[in-house]
């Protein structure tokens, strides 16, 4: 029979182990070992996390030792570079900025954090603000005319603070979240209309 292992800090020694208590630190070199090595029975962490495995899990010890391997190899090998090459570019896509924003968006202004996906908000742009992904276009939401998303600095905007809701968000030219930073739309809009009046009088004037 097996003997079990007893979760306690006694140190009965061991080369490979603690029996009866915490497994040693192992270095990558053993790690790396146990990973290519396809005998159930000679193994370089500790025997004793084998044999705990295969009591609670009632499997087999070649199980166990292709379980590890792929657990280990996933957990410390890491992704390969064709993998970390494909996320950076699909990061870099359009979407990839999108969903980017989207997530600091979620998280301002201290209100609840939204639960809408960038499925969400590629649907939701692409009804209410034209936004075309192929061509890398999308109607401004305060000024309506259309936003080369590629070639322009533009950003996801709260329309109203205090709300991470998808039917609060807007996509706008930086230049025009930044100016109503601090204000509400309608604030906004009366600030411009007071510029017109100082600055360009005959502008509103001519549409009246």
């Amino acid at each position: 029979m097996v003997e079990s292992i007893q979760f306690d800090r006694k140190n009965d020694g061991g080369e490979h182990g603690i029996k009866g208590g915490r497994p040693p630190v192992y270095d990558y070199a053993s790690f790396e070992k146990e990973m290519i090595e396809n005998d159930p029975d000679h193994y370089y962490l500790s025997e004793h996390m084998k044999i705990w495995m295969i009591e609670n899990w009632g499997t087999t010890r070649e199980h166990i030792q292709e379980t590890l391997r792929k657990t280990l190899w996933r957990k410390f090998a890491g992704p390969s570079q064709e993998s970390l090459d494909a996320s950076k570019a699909a990061r870099q896509t359009l979407r990839g900025r999108l969903n980017k924003r989207s997530r600091s968006f979620k998280n301002k202004n201290n209100a609840e954090k939204a639960s809408w996906s960038i499925n969400d908000l590629v649907d939701y742009l692409e009804e209410f603000q034209e936004l075309n992904l192929e061509k890398g276009t999308c109607v401004d939401f305060y000024d309506g005319t259309l936003i080369y998303l590629n070639e322009e600095s533009w950003q996801l905007d709260h329309y109203e603070k205090a709300d991470n809701s998808l039917d609060n968000l807007v996509l706008t030219r930086e230049q025009y979240n930044q100016m109503k930073n601090c204000w509400t739309v309608d604030e906004t809009l009366d600030a411009c209309e007071r510029l017109l009046k100082f600055w360009r009088p005959n502008t509103l004037k001519d549409t009246e």
